[in-house]
């Protein structure tokens, strides 16, 4: 053996570590970009779902009083657990009847809001976590453009 062989050391060189740390981090940061993107779109979809319940639940209503008129929230959250049109724990929970416009821009919003718009519908404002903004499901003939209505 020759005295070269003898002290030649195996390993990786740091610049060979780096490149390895660097791809890494690359991916995850791919990683958790993804990850916030499908909890967002999560969050939403299940606030899209109870606003779409308690849109459901206000037309049943309307139509269960025969003359299209829509209950007022305190209302529906007043119903007998037997009628079609009662409100279910975690949308008594859910509901705030105050402006849509002013439901938290920050943190997670759950909270759906509810506006009869006249006597032939009602507005029901809920939060878009990929958005980042208030949207809204009309019940009856409500629009649901916050721009062009007052309710």
């Amino acid at each position: 053996m020759s005295l070269q062989n003898i002290n030649k050391e195996r390993g990786f060189t740091i610049v060979e570590l780096l490149i390895v740390i660097v791809v890494i981090g690359i991916l995850a940061a791919i990683t958790i970009v993804a990850y916030n993107g499908v909890q967002n779109r999560a969050r939403t979809t299940t606030n899209q779902a109870n606003a779409g319940e308690l849109r459901d639940k206000a037309e049943v209503y309307s139509a269960d009083t025969g003359n299209g008129v829509f209950g007022t929230a305190a209302t529906l959250e007043g119903l007998a657990a037997t009628d079609t049109a009662a409100l279910s724990p975690k949308l008594k929970g859910l509901l705030n009847e105050v402006a849509p416009t002013t439901l938290p821009a920050s943190g997670t919003p759950t909270v759906i809001s509810y506006h009869i718009c006249g006597t032939t519908g009602a507005k029901i404002g809920y939060w878009d976590h990929v958005a980042a903004g208030v949207r809204y499901l009309a019940a009856g003939t409500a629009p649901t453009d916050p721009l062009t209505s007052t309710c």
